[in-house]
């Protein structure tokens, strides 16, 4: 579970519930939660931004606040999770607002491009949400990133009480699958798939052949928090680099959490942010 956690309050989207009902349900015991608004300019938004999270404060009492200034959305969520030392990012998934785009298109590739923690995406209207997370979902590919993600899945589950279950995308490209051609050697690749989620230490596990994005996508449904490990590889980068990369973060019917590795320095975190495009 997480322990410092900043929460995105977006000055034109009332996202900042829905984000801050998912950071409980991730806390720690005792954790800190911090409400950021980022702007990207220091003279009357600013006094904009600062009003945003003061009614934030006031409608959530026990949530510090926080005004950041940068030259894009992303940067200002990295500086602020790199001061305050948090393991945590949550925002709530939304086109309209910077919270919002960046977590649309390329923008959602950019922005874990740079993360220097975990990043969670509540769903539109999270906050009326009373489910409990009793079924975490991961996307398994077999990789390094993927191995990650199930680690922290089966910490998180243990911590809640809650069952883990996988995912493996069998992907036809050009979206065969969807008119029932899967093309030779798809059996060869669904019984690997089968092969590499047998030996898991978890609840369930489902193999399916199709798109990854709307798999993940659909698969959501039948669990209460899905999670991916790093778009740097394997599955995750398919989804974020894919050409319908920002269906997931804003399509997914349950919260999001991705699994970044660490970064390996501050240098190596502002060439990857150097990536990300300004609003």
């Amino acid at each position: 579970m997480y322990k410092t956690i900043i929460i995105g309050v977006a000055a034109h989207d009332d996202m900042g519930a829905d984000a801050l009902h998912l950071a409980q349900q991730l806390a720690s015991s005792g954790a800190e939660f911090i409400g950021l608004c980022v702007t990207t300019d220091a003279g009357q938004e600013t006094g904009a931004a600062t009003d945003t999270v003061r009614h934030f404060a006031l409608a959530h009492p026990g949530v510090e606040v926080d005004v950041q200034i940068a030259s894009t959305a992303a940067k200002g969520l990295h500086d602020a999770a790199v001061r305050h030392r948090a393991d945590l990012i949550v925002v709530g998934s939304s086109h309209r607002g910077q919270l919002g785009r960046i977590f649309a298109g390329d923008d959602a590739a950019a922005t874990m491009r740079g993360a220097p923690c975990a990043v969670a995406i509540a769903p539109k209207g999270y906050a009326q949400s009373t489910a409990p997370l009793a079924r975490i979902g991961v996307g398994y590919d077999g990789g390094d990133s993927a191995a990650a993600a199930l680690a922290r899945a089966e910490q998180i589950a243990g911590t809640l009480s809650a069952s883990v279950h996988v995912l493996g995308v069998v992907e036809i490209p050009g979206g065969g699958a969807s008119l029932g051609y899967y093309g030779g050697g798809i059996d060869d690749q669904v019984a690997e798939m089968h092969h590499t989620l047998a030996d898991l230490p978890v609840a369930g596990r489902t193999v399916v052949v199709g798109l990854a994005t709307t798999e993940l996508v659909r698969w959501a449904e039948s669990v209460d928090l899905l999670m991916l490990g790093s778009p740097h590889h394997g599955l995750a980068e398919r989804v974020f680099f894919g050409s319908s990369a920002d269906a997931l973060a804003v399509r997914s019917p349950r919260p999001l959490l991705l699994i970044p590795p660490a970064v390996a320095s501050p240098e190596v975190a502002e060439a990857k942010l150097s990536a990300i495009p300004a609003p």
